[in-house]
């Protein structure tokens, strides 16, 4: 049996983000819709980040990804056997991972973690890669609870260039949660510490409170804007920057209507009149989607044009929200291109 399936497994929370970074989905039905207090139990558990995401990787899995692919039953049909065939070769079935929120500190990203919730017996899933592992693997005791290391390595296609390695760190919090970090264990020792009595070194309330604003989304976000955002914008255009720096915090959700997806990006100022003068600059901004279309995939044009055309920018008090619209077709014809 392949030795990288089971680390592989255990990726799968952290890999989530990047996939609905590159699709932005969800699904109409609501079947498994996680609960209010689901969402925000996931995100309170994370220790101390600057942004927070959440993930309902229950209905990505069952729901999202079926539902994005059904007008490509090839694709459909692979991606159903694949986890059919982990399941088959580990008995871990990917879809007991039901919840997965994830933190990230700014000061240094490499030490984000994320924290998994599911069905699934956390201290059974460790034990089956430790076997896996066949003794490839370390472990360290932290605060009471085991730390284990595992290495992931990616063969080299190209003669002469070295494999990759990935450090893969994960702990039990407890007998359904576990927490994942990368390169190093200090995002899963922050976990670790955050969950050992008590609300101290958690995640703050208020990004909890942003990102579990629709508990109903597949994913949603919340986070501190820096300072240092701004001093970029100002470099390319002053003008940008100077709408840019008012900005504290922001959040988001991708949301589905119909045959359709919905996205939210919020921005939260100082004050109402900086809002206005953010939703200004965003209007003319929205006046160049004609040349981003025009550097598009031909087959991909009409799709980006049906989202600018639906974007809206609105200003509630100090608050700029951006929302837009684009049909499930639109996104899956997209998946073939990234």
């Amino acid at each position: 049996m392949n030795k990288k399936i089971y680390t592989s497994i255990l990726m799968v929370a952290l890999m989530v983000g990047a996939v609905i970074a590159a699709v932005s989905f969800n699904s109409s039905r609501t079947a498994f819709a996680a609960s209010p207090m689901a969402a925000a139990d996931a995100l309170a558990m994370l220790p101390a980040s600057d942004a927070v995401v959440y993930v309902d990787v229950r209905r990505l899995l069952t729901e999202a990804i079926p539902n994005i692919l059904a007008s490509d039953p090839t694709k459909l049909a692979k991606f159903s056997a694949e986890l059919e065939k982990i399941k088959t070769k580990t008995g871990f079935d990917v879809r007991s991972f039901e919840r997965v929120a994830v933190g990230i500190p700014y000061s240094n990203p490499s030490n984000a973690v994320a924290i998994a919730r599911g069905s699934f017996s956390a201290d059974a899933l460790i034990a089956a890669g430790r076997i896996y592992a066949n003794g490839k693997y370390t472990e360290q005791k932290y605060n009471n609870k085991s730390i284990y290391n595992f290495t992931l390595t990616e063969k080299s296609k190209v003669a002469g260039k070295p494999d990759k390695t990935q450090q893969i760190y994960v702990a039990a919090l407890d007998a359904n949660t576990l927490a994942f970090g990368m390169n190093a264990p200090t995002g899963v020792r922050a976990a670790v510490d955050a969950n050992a009595g008590g609300t101290a070194n958690r995640a703050s309330a208020d990004l909890v409170a942003l990102a579990a604003r629709n508990p109903n989304a597949l994913v949603s976000f919340g986070g501190n804007v820096p300072a240092s955002l701004a001093q970029q914008a100002t470099a390319f255009n002053a003008e940008i920057g100077k709408s840019i720096a008012p900005i504290r915090q922001a959040y988001g959700s991708v949301n589905t209507t119909g045959s359709n997806v919905d996205t939210l990006f919020a921005m939260i100022t100082g004050s109402p009149d900086q809002a206005n003068a953010l939703n200004s600059t965003l209007g003319a901004l929205k006046q160049f989607s004609g040349l981003a279309v025009s550097q598009a995939p031909a087959d991909l044009r009409q799709t980006i044009q049906g989202a600018f055309d639906s974007l809206k920018i609105t200003t509630q008090g100090n608050e700029v929200q951006v929302t837009t619209s684009i049909p499930t077709s639109g996104i899956s014809a997209m998946t073939g291109k990234f």
